[in-house]
């Protein structure tokens, strides 16, 4: 009961709540029937060293003009994973792309050992960049939606009834640069996080960190990985 009415005040109120402890499968599934935001607890991670971890530096702007006179890029929030940097534009909190670009940073520590991104390997060079992974599982990771908006789930569910839904050989190619953020993340983001949810973080890095091959990291290819997700 108090669980529950923490959740539904807070939803009042337009704050997010991270729940703390969380060790069983079961317990998240209710969080996330309930609209809750963020958990942590053993059953995502165990401690880990900061030495481990390392440093993000986080470079914040108060305006976008600002933002464009020191860096260049106005209107776009963004990750360098091979400089653990992230660059934002200040919001009122909750900022609604820190997460998105903290995940593109941690997603780097099993990205390429050049530009810590998704991305295959051509003569030894990351060459073919995968940004349908790259966004796909920063969406997956930063999990937007609750009781106020559709999840990238019901998102992409709505856009197959619609007829919408993008094909997902152009998800995973660079042709995602040719769809629209709300198609092209949206269906990136829920197949990323289907995968995490079904066959856990092991396979899900090692495909991102061979660039796309999921073959390779699942045992099956990724028709058979779309079709079980939808």
């Amino acid at each position: 009961f108090v669980r529950t009415s923490v959740l539904e005040g807070s939803d009042d109120v337009r704050m997010r709540v991270v729940a703390e402890g969380v060790e069983m499968p079961d317990q998240e599934a209710f969080l996330n029937a309930k609209g809750c935001d963020t958990a942590q607890g053993y059953l995502f991670s165990r401690p880990v060293p900061a030495a481990q971890v390392g440093t993000i530096h986080s470079f914040y702007f108060a305006t976008a003009d600002r933002k464009a006179a020191l860096m260049g890029a106005r209107h776009v929030e963004m990750a360098k994973p091979w400089l653990r940097h992230i660059y934002l534009t200040h919001e009122d909190f909750p900022h609604g792309s820190l997460r998105h670009e903290l995940a593109h940073v941690v997603a780097g520590s099993f990205g390429d050992r050049w530009f810590h991104v998704a991305a295959r390997p051509v003569l030894g060079l990351p060459v073919l960049v995968n940004p349908g992974l790259i966004e796909g599982l920063a969406v997956a990771l930063d999990w937007p939606g609750g009781s106020r908006s559709m999840t990238p789930h019901q998102a992409m569910r709505a856009m197959e009834l619609l007829g919408f839904a993008p094909d997902p050989s152009e998800v995973f190619s660079v042709k995602f640069l040719t769809l629209s953020s709300a198609r092209g993340y949206t269906a990136a983001g829920s197949f990323l996080r289907y995968l995490l949810d079904t066959y856990g973080p092991a396979p899900v890095r090692a495909v991102y960190r061979s660039g796309g091959d999921f073959a390779a990291a699942f045992g099956k290819p990724r028709a058979a990985l779309v079709d079980e997700w939808r």
